[in-house]
């Protein structure tokens, strides 16, 4: 059956498999979570995308006015990957977040142009996981999304943790 198997005839890895079942129950393996996240979370026009860290600056505005001539210190490529992206009705902005890295990161936003919600509503979802973590039938939950509202503005941070994956959805109102 495409999309699951049972793990002792399975010739893949086991990371491939993204659902694993038994004649009663099944459970999702670990990229399963984030792919329904992300699928849940889907919208169609690309904004703008981002990769890798730098060191934090305590001038959060000056960074943002500055982004075209600054130079980031501390560079860390492939560490952080972020996409924007809107719905085709103009109503919701989607964040998506990738922290790969072991350690805490900062996802700096700032919304700007004629698109952007002067009201809309904000919701954060995070997947975060050891990378040994895994779901089994006996915690079929073990890796799953916690969601918590954001509070809207035009220019705010998001803490990622470390090996977390996240989606920022506004909503305008």
């Amino acid at each position: 059956m495409p999309g699951s198997a049972d793990a002792k005839h399975d010739r893949r890895s086991h990371l491939d498999v993204v659902i694993y079942h038994d004649h009663v129950s099944w459970f999702p393996g670990s990229a399963y979570p984030v792919e329904k996240l992300f699928r849940a979370h889907y919208a169609e026009r690309h904004l703008a995308s981002a990769s890798g860290t730098f060191r934090d600056m305590p001038n959060r505005k000056a960074f943002f006015d500055e982004i075209a001539t600054m130079k980031p210190e501390d560079w860390r490529p492939g560490s952080v990957d972020a996409i924007a992206t809107r719905s085709a009705d103009g109503r919701r902005i989607v964040i998506k977040v990738v922290n790969y890295e072991e350690q805490r990161n900062l996802l700096y936003v700032r919304l700007q142009g004629a698109g952007v919600p002067t009201n809309a509503s904000g919701v954060l979802h995070t997947i975060g996981a050891a990378l040994t973590d895994a779901a089994s039938l006996q915690h079929p939950g073990a890796i799953a999304p916690v969601s918590r509202a954001l509070n809207y503005t035009r220019e705010f941070t998001v803490d990622l943790e470390p090996h977390t994956v996240a989606v920022i959805e506004l909503r305008a109102t």
